[in-house]
């Protein structure tokens, strides 16, 4: 299976948005709070902001979080990431996670990085 395959990339971005809105209506101050948290941690600083979503898709392949490896593999490609360097970061979370991160990182991951590098 390839990337072509997964055609549901787009539509996971947009139901994790289409929850939020929900929650929102319930807990915008939470929602806020939250979203106001994460802004300062992806900001650009010592870091930049590629670095960053590497950094978090990483994470997100070690965890397994379908959800954010998505979220974070479009913004690796929107910082201009090469496929090499999210290899790299998919690499790293194989290392600390083993067959599972592997699992998710050659697979659903990386499908979902050269999917929105494309766009």
């Amino acid at each position: 299976m390839n990337h072509e395959n997964h055609d549901n990339f787009n539509d996971v971005l947009l139901y994790v948005k289409e929850k939020t809105s929900e929650v929102e209506k319930n807990l915008p101050e939470l929602t806020e709070q939250y979203f106001r948290f994460t802004d300062s941690a992806f900001k650009e600083g010592s870091l930049d902001k590629k670095t960053k979503q590497l950094i978090a898709l990483s994470i997100a392949v070690y965890t397994k979080d379908h959800y954010c490896m998505v979220y974070h593999a479009k913004g690796a490609a929107e910082h201009q990431a090469e496929e090499q360097e999210v290899l790299e970061a998919i690499g790293v979370a194989i290392a600390l996670g083993g067959g599972a991160a592997w699992s998710q990182g050659v697979t659903f991951a990386h499908d979902a990085f050269l999917h929105f590098q494309e766009k």
